[in-house]
């Protein structure tokens, strides 16, 4: 099982969490506070917006063994890559592909 605890601030708002598409890949099941790089997953994942929430949701996912859902979540970043990130980070800086 994956968790993401993360506080609810302003840095965090603006994340985009590499853990979470990590967690993704390997087909955990994740819990993770309500954020809005979160909502693209969220078919995927637990999210809560409060403490007692959020306990709520762990015991929800150390009970998960849904193997659709596994699937669902693997292929949900199976083209989010390394290589894709460095080819985006070139273009942005107008450098030759890496």
């Amino acid at each position: 099982m994956g968790i993401i605890p993360f506080l609810r601030n302003e840095f965090n708002r603006r994340c985009n969490p590499t853990k979470l598409k990590e967690y993704l890949a390997l087909s955990f099941p994740v819990v993770a506070v309500k954020l809005p790089a979160f909502e693209r997953y969220s078919q995927f994942i637990y999210t809560a917006e409060t403490h007692d929430e959020f306990l709520e949701k762990l015991a929800q996912a150390m009970t998960d063994d849904d193997r659709d859902l596994a699937s669902r979540r693997r292929a949900a970043v199976a083209d989010e890559d390394w290589n894709k990130v460095a080819n985006a980070m070139a273009q942005m800086l107008a450098c030759p592909e890496a």
